[in-house]
């Protein structure tokens, strides 16, 4: 489980970077390749833009959670609130 994957996978050849950041995300990614987990690898991140578009080619799913619409999260919390006997 790679949580906030961001950190190691960011796009590669920004201007302002001294290069260091491009060899972690080759390394990371060749990690990737050449592994033979048993079981899964997870990668999460909330900045997915931000991600390397050769990594994301490493990962046979990805799968997006949104953020909940005002709407949802009043409903959610009103059958919380019902469910607990919370006024």
């Amino acid at each position: 489980m790679f949580d906030e994957v961001d950190a190691l996978g960011k796009k590669r050849g920004n201007p302002l970077d001294v290069g260091e950041l491009d060899r972690i995300v080759i390394a990371f990614m060749q990690e990737l390749e050449h592994s033979f987990p048993r079981g899964f690898v997870i990668a999460t991140s909330s900045l997915p833009g931000e991600l390397d578009q050769a990594l994301w080619r490493r990962f046979d799913l990805v799968l997006e959670f949104r953020s909940p619409t005002k709407a949802e999260l009043v409903s959610f919390i009103s059958s919380t609130a019902k469910n607990t006997k919370f006024a």
